[in-house]
């Protein structure tokens, strides 16, 4: 009988793929819905003290 090999991506561990690149629009401070799910949907916080040239 075989074994069945689980594949170890960043996917399946809950880790996001993405890399940060420089922002293209100005943001808005304040808690902001991403439109993703009538039902369930998530959301992105963008504080007042925000600023584009700043990095964390």
């Amino acid at each position: 009988m075989e074994s069945s090999k689980q594949i170890d991506s960043g996917a399946t561990q809950g880790r996001l793929l993405s890399r940060p690149t420089r922002p293209t629009t100005t943001a808005v401070a304040g808690l902001h819905p991403l439109g993703l799910d009538a039902q369930r949907d998530g959301f992105v916080y963008v504080p007042k003290t925000y600023q584009v040239d700043q990095q964390i």
